[in-house]
């Protein structure tokens, strides 16, 4: 199609049900979509809305270089979306290097970390007087069996971070 302007790409980083609705999403729109991750999807590898490039589970550097690649071969900056806790943090910690060659509006790593990981957010709410349900951190199953008769019921058990 000579002069229509080539779309740069959105970038997802992360997997799962979260990038296959956002790629949906932006594909309706005409937006090309790579997504970048680092977990076996079953759905992703087959969709026709997305350019899957998988890098290493656990290898942060090998997806830092992936994106960074990918972002030089495009036209103008790519937007980058983190879908996922992971990719969320992936995203805060690099985004000094990624901001480089990609727009994304994060928040600070702290800022994150504060929300995503349970028992910091509760302490964060104590300290500012954020109302919030009742919490209880246990730092090992032990003590949580310790305790668990003395409880309210019902409640959830949750790891701190969710991914773990």
């Amino acid at each position: 199609m000579s002069g229509v302007a080539k779309r740069s790409p959105m970038f997802v980083v992360g997997g799962g049900l979260l990038a296959l609705g956002i790629a949906r999403a932006m594909r309706r729109t005409g937006v090309p979509v790579v997504v970048f991750t680092a977990t076996a999807e079953s759905l992703l590898p087959y969709s026709r809305r997305c350019r899957l490039v998988s890098v290493a589970p656990g290898d942060d550097g090998a997806l830092l270089r992936a994106v960074l690649t990918e972002a030089a071969n495009c036209a103008t900056p790519p937007v980058l979306i983190p879908a996922g806790d992971k990719a969320l943090l992936f995203s805060c910690t690099h985004a000094d290097q990624l901001g480089e060659r990609v727009r994304m509006v994060l928040p600070s790593l702290d800022a994150a970390r504060t929300v995503l990981e349970k028992d910091r957010f509760d302490a964060y709410a104590q300290q500012h007087a954020v109302p919030v349900p009742q919490s209880w951190v246990f730092t090992d199953p032990d003590e949580l069996r310790q305790e668990a008769a003395h409880l309210p019921y019902p409640l959830a058990v949750k790891p701190s971070v969710s991914t773990h």
